[in-house]
């Protein structure tokens, strides 16, 4: 399942302000998506808005919208603060509901999709969490990578990884936080790096 489409990129200065955007939560078991804000169940940005819809997501309810992750390019970010969250029983049911069906994480920046590894295998997004002994745990401690053209000047992004799950809590714990971190690498001699991590 792919949901990586292609778009014109620009350069960037290095030190502008971002924030990464998020897409609808999706499975790779069912073919509905879910909003990342419904239910108040992850951190959103204050008073963001649903981003332009195509008429293709307006049809399979997809959801952009500006997320609360935000950096300076070329300046890493670790473990940075989000926000805390304590979940009623109602919120605790849909995660459950969610983690059973493996809905993940969709983030993007610069129109290209955050890829992580489970078992060697290439995916777009990133699990929310997981199930272990009938408890269920969510991921709280999201590390990100963006690969730039350079470190200097401005920079073209070249590809967008999320490194590793960090930091799963029990979503009965009373108060779960959630950080990020953002690094940064160049990947100067590899001009088609962007394209071919996507199509291969």
């Amino acid at each position: 399942m792919l949901f990586c489409l292609f778009y014109l990129h620009f350069a960037y200065k290095i030190g502008s302000e971002h924030q990464l955007i998020v897409g609808s939560i999706r499975s790779y078991h069912r073919p509905i998506p879910y909003d990342y804000a419904n239910k108040n169940l992850f951190c959103s940005e204050k008073n963001s808005g649903i981003l332009h819809q195509k008429f293709g997501d307006v049809i399979i309810g997809e959801v952009r919208m500006v997320s609360p992750y935000k950096f300076s390019l070329g300046n890493k970010i670790v473990r940075s603060q989000l926000c805390s969250k304590r979940y009623d029983d109602t919120q605790k049911a849909q995660l459950r509901l969610l983690i059973d069906n493996d809905y993940h994480y969709n983030f993007e920046f610069d129109n290209i999709s955050c890829i992580s590894y489970e078992n060697e295998q290439r995916k777009i997004g990133a699990r929310i969490g997981f199930k272990k002994d009938n408890k269920y745990y969510l991921y709280t401690e999201l590390n990100f990578l963006l690969h730039l053209s350079s470190l200097t000047g401005e920079a073209e992004v070249r590809g967008f990884d999320l490194l590793s799950l960090k930091e799963p809590v029990d979503i009965d714990s009373k108060d779960i936080n959630f950080t990020y971190s953002i690094l940064f690498d160049d990947l100067v001699d590899n001009t088609n790096a962007r394209d071919k991590r996507y199509i291969e």
